[in-house]
């Protein structure tokens, strides 16, 4: 297997946790979010911002994963009273206030030029092994993160938040606490999407505020749209389609014959298309969400 090949298994299965997040929030709970690279990006600072300090990849990943929670639970909780189309709004503004800031605190962020993670994931490998190991790492965190999620939405949990999603009166009428519905969703969703954050800035030793422009939102959306949203697996299978359509529309410039300043451009109008294709043809995504059927007893 190429070490290209690795790289983009890697970064697949890192987008995969992220996308996972995201359809936990979203594609289940209907929570609307629009800035969830701002919690990707959470984790990826308290990775690099730890390891420059000299501490180690758990601590920073801890790091990482706490932050990102309680700010989730502190946006849940605050807009808790917002709709939908306002709920995205917000989030969406708040990942963009969290980009600012890290321009312009470049004390501790590096500023507009990013920060360095000076901490391998595996210290005493190097070459085509290290890679082996760091994809080896990436499955196991997705999965684990796909058991998480799974667990989470297949109980009584769930079945709220997918009657918060679909009817949030019904949910009021029936007792159920809906800000604390929110609050424990944006919470979990935040610290698996700082997870990915983290290992990929451990991976790729770097990050900086260009790595969470909006279009990195926008490309989780795709992914878990195209998957299935609802679908766990769906989010998952859309992390991997969507990441090896992106790059390789690297490789379909010189077939088309692009010069290289319009690849970024390139990339961006096929995974639009790519989206677009699938909200006009097939909303429900590759993997539909499942119809549940549930005992009136239970």
């Amino acid at each position: 297997m190429s070490d290209f090949l690795l790289h983009v298994l890697i970064v697949a299965a890192l987008y995969g946790i992220v996308a996972i997040s995201l359809n936990l929030q979203a594609g289940v709970s209907g929570l609307m979010n629009f800035g969830q690279i701002a919690f990707y990006g959470i984790g990826g600072y308290a990775a690099a911002i730890s390891a420059s300090a000299g501490y180690p990849v758990p601590v920073g990943v801890a790091i990482g994963v706490v932050v990102a929670a309680a700010a989730g639970a502190l946006i849940g909780r605050l807009g808790r009273n917002l709709d939908a189309e306002y709920w995205a709004i917000a989030t969406l503004g708040i990942a963009e206030i969290f980009r600012i800031v890290l321009i312009n605190e470049g004390w501790a962020t590096g500023g507009a030029g990013g920060i360095g993670a000076p901490v391998r994931l595996f210290p005493g490998l190097a070459g085509r092994t290290e890679l082996f190991a760091i994809l080896a790492l990436a499955v196991v965190a997705l999965l684990v993160c796909l058991f998480i999620a799974s667990r989470l939405t297949e109980g009584q949990f769930g079945r709220m938040l997918r009657l918060l999603r679909e009817q949030p009166d019904l949910s009021v009428s029936f007792g159920h606490d809906i800000v604390w519905c929110k609050v424990r969703a944006m919470a979990i969703g935040a610290g698996i999407a700082a997870l990915g954050g983290a290992l990929s800035t451990y991976y790729i030793a770097y990050i900086s505020p260009g790595d969470l422009i909006p279009f990195g939102t926008f490309l989780i959306w795709t992914m878990v749209i195209i998957g299935g949203i609802g679908n766990h697996w769906g989010a998952l299978l859309g992390a991997f389609v969507v990441q090896f359509i992106f790059v390789g529309a690297l490789f379909l410039k010189d077939v088309l014959g692009f010069p290289s300043e319009l690849a970024g451009a390139l990339r961006m109008m096929i995974v639009g298309i790519l989206l677009l294709t699938f909200l006009m043809t097939r909303p429900e995504g590759a993997i539909p969400e499942r119809l549940r059927k549930i005992d009136a007893q239970n």
